[in-house]
């Protein structure tokens, strides 16, 4: 009788053990992270000596690796979750899989040059001012963060535009927020969830739209490839791009002429990319089932 009641006062003991708040984990982490991350951008922008853009453009990458990446991996210690399965690393997607994601990144770049085009051809005549003038102030301070001469400056623009933004932001959405959401929500929530907030932290609403195509593809890709690497990849791919353009004229003009398109045509475009993106993320969502 009293072999009997042991294991049933070891089993009434594992029912009564708290289950860890997932949520609440990443949640509360995640909102230290930002808002001493944004704080942190706010007195760049007060010290910046002589508001010079090289030094701009190296406190910027600093604050992500120092501010937003590393405190990622420190509080990763709080969470249940082993360091490989919080940021994704115990995995190997297979290979169609990689040129599925590789393809969707590709689609989805057809599908914001549409976009924006669409966008800024039909925004409203009464909010075509304040369009203009945020679309401006967002594309200067572009220009005088990554902006530049030579190979040099392109490099350092890569690093700062493309590579420190792909490892720090997809290390914090991608990794400790959205997989930490994952364990207590469903995998579509916790994507829908991780896409908008990296959407918002932007602060760039002229993007908006594209922000959070690429915010909720790339946590799609986190979650069907269960590898962080890959989103790592597709994201500095997609800003290294940007980048490219603006140090290599011959892209810049082929950029300029995608403005040229009509409204038929892009509406066309926007459509056909946007399904096919669609297509492309149901297929690698279910992969990760």
């Amino acid at each position: 009788m009293q072999e009997n009641i042991e294991p049933q006062k070891e089993f009434q003991s594992l029912a009564l053990e708290p289950k860890f708040p997932n949520v609440k984990f990443a949640n509360k982490y995640l909102v230290i992270i930002l808002c001493i991350y944004l704080f942190s951008g706010i007195l760049i922008e007060l010290v910046n000596p002589l508001q010079q853009g090289k030094f701009l453009a190296y406190l910027q990458g600093s604050a992500q690796l120092l501010l937003m990446f590393l405190p990622a991996l420190i509080f990763s210690r709080f969470s249940p979750l082993t360091f490989k399965t919080l940021f994704r690393l115990e995995s190997k997607p297979s290979l169609l899989i990689i040129i599925l994601s590789l393809t969707g990144i590709i689609v989805l770049s057809l599908f914001e040059t549409s976009y924006l085009f669409l966008q800024d051809k039909l925004i409203p005549e009464f909010l075509q001012e304040i369009y203009k003038t945020t679309e401006k102030a967002i594309e200067d301070l572009y220009n005088q963060i990554l902006g530049g001469n030579g190979f040099f400056d392109m490099m350092k623009a890569l690093a700062i535009g493309a590579i420190i933004p792909a490892l720090s932001e997809e290390t914090l959405f991608r990794g400790m927020y959205q997989r930490s959401l994952e364990e207590d929500l469903k995998p579509s929530f916790a994507i829908l969830i991780s896409g908008l907030v990296f959407a918002l932290v932007h602060l760039n609403p002229i993007n908006i739209i594209p922000l959070l195509t690429i915010g909720l593809y790339l946590g799609v890709v986190a979650y069907g490839t269960k590898s962080l690497i890959i989103p790592i990849i597709l994201h500095f791919l997609n800003n290294a791009v940007a980048v490219l353009v603006m140090y290599t004229p011959s892209l810049s003009q082929l950029d300029s002429q995608s403005y040229n398109l009509n409204i038929p045509s892009a509406i066309l475009m926007c459509v056909i990319s946007f399904s096919f993106l669609i297509i492309i993320s149901i297929v690698i969502y279910r992969n990760g089932k």
